[in-house]
């Protein structure tokens, strides 16, 4: 089975080392937060670290929840700022409070590893819950896999199904992988084998390898598979898990 994913960062604050070329960076204060974060995503996307820190310091500090999640990424990495766990931790706790998907899946992953806060699984399944309730799919897919697991939580594959479902629906391929070895393993008969090969096949689609391994070496050649027959086998199958999944301590939304 595919693994968790920990922490998402936005994809030009990877060159952590700040830009320094343009001489010292003036602390904007006056114009309206959405104005400063904007231009502080213009300078993350050019690489100019500490530029781009001042602009979305001075967003986050006006309450801009988008600021505060790229806040914390900069002290997550260091990128325009010494790194600090403990004060990422604290910025994307602040978005996460009001509802910002990426950083409350960030915020969990500060809790599953005590990365800037004490380690506490149960938080992490909290936060992961949080953010897989809005549609974050790669926050569906580590619930589901916490789930899987009995990690934070008491294990269930009925409520890790669901869950890698929403994921895998919304193209998350290592759900897509993980649901066709469920049904590989899990099920038996020919929807079972037809399940497996339906979501290998997207996750193959992809350009997963070990997707396509799995399905050369198991199970072609394999009929084609109407999409929409079996999306609504796969809907039916879900509703079966409705009086587990619509609990409110492990709702998730089913599939239509």
């Amino acid at each position: 089975m595919k693994k968790r994913l920990l922490f998402r960062y936005i994809a030009a604050a990877v060159a952590a080392v700040p830009s320094m070329a343009h001489g010292s960076v003036a602390s904007p204060v006056t114009d309206s937060a959405p104005a400063l974060y904007a231009r502080g995503v213009e300078l993350m996307e050019k690489e100019e670290g500490a530029a781009a820190y001042a602009y979305f310091r001075a967003a986050a500090e006006k309450d801009y929840a988008a600021a505060q999640y790229k806040l914390g990424v900069c002290y997550d990495i260091g990128c325009g700022v010494a790194p600090d766990y403990a004060t990422a931790a604290a910025w994307y706790r602040k978005a996460a409070e009001q509802g910002y998907a990426d950083a409350q899946f960030n915020l969990a992953c500060c809790y599953e590893l005590g990365q800037g806060v004490e380690q506490s699984i149960s938080q992490a399944v909290y936060w992961y819950r949080r953010a897989a309730q809005q549609g974050d799919a790669q926050a569906q897919f580590n619930l589901a896999d916490c789930y899987y697991m009995g990690h934070g939580v008491e294990q269930s594959a009925l409520i890790a199904l669901g869950w890698f479902s929403q994921a895998a629906e919304q193209g998350h391929v290592d759900a897509q992988v993980n649901l066709g070895i469920y049904y590989a393993v899990s099920r038996s008969g020919s929807y079972a084998e037809k399940g497996a090969v339906f979501w290998l096949r997207k996750a193959a689609n992809q350009g997963d390898e070990e997707a396509a391994r799995m399905i050369y070496t198991h199970f072609e050649p394999i009929p084609y598979i109407p999409t929409v027959r079996f999306r609504h086998f796969v809907a039916d199958s879900l509703h079966a898990l409705h009086a587990i999944l619509s609990d409110s301590a492990c709702s998730a939304p089913l599939l239509h």
